[in-house]
Order: structure tokens, then sequence, then C-alpha cells
């Protein structure tokens, strides 16, 4: 049995949970076609200006790393 999947035509979340899958802040679909898990990090300087960290982790779509997304409270939709 093969354990990669033809491609993902949606991942959304439903209701995500706070493992590397169910930590991160966002999870999408790269352009390239993989599972893109984000992590967000905020500060405030001293003078007011707000910077965005973005952690970006991208991994295959295979069946158990599909299974993990949905583990972690996202919708996928799989063709």
């Amino acid at each position: 049995m093969k354990n990669t999947v033809k491609g993902v035509k949606r991942v959304s979340a439903s209701e995500p949970r706070t493992d590397e899958f169910t930590k991160a802040d966002n999870i999408r679909l790269s352009r390239a076609g993989k599972i893109c898990l984000e992590n967000f990090k905020k500060t405030v300087g001293t003078d007011g200006t707000v910077t965005i960290l973005t952690k970006r982790i991208y991994k295959r779509p295979t069946k158990r790393n599909i299974k993990l997304v949905r583990e972690a409270g996202y919708a996928v939709d799989v063709i």
C-alpha cells in the first residue's frame, strides 16, 4: 500500500487545538501542494512597532500527515 495521496485540495481550520501538528498556529496548503505548519510570534518594540515572525515547516501530504492534520482539528479535502 502506498503511503502517499494524490494531492490535497484544501486545508482549513474547524477547531484547531494548541506534537508538531497540534502546536501549529495555522495549517495551510502551500502552492507546491505541501502541508504548511505555521507558528507566529508577536513582539512589540519600545517605540510601539509590532513585529510578527512566522516560522513555517513544510510536510509532504502523506496519509499519516493528513491523519495528524485531521487530529489537530482541521478539515482536509483529499483529491
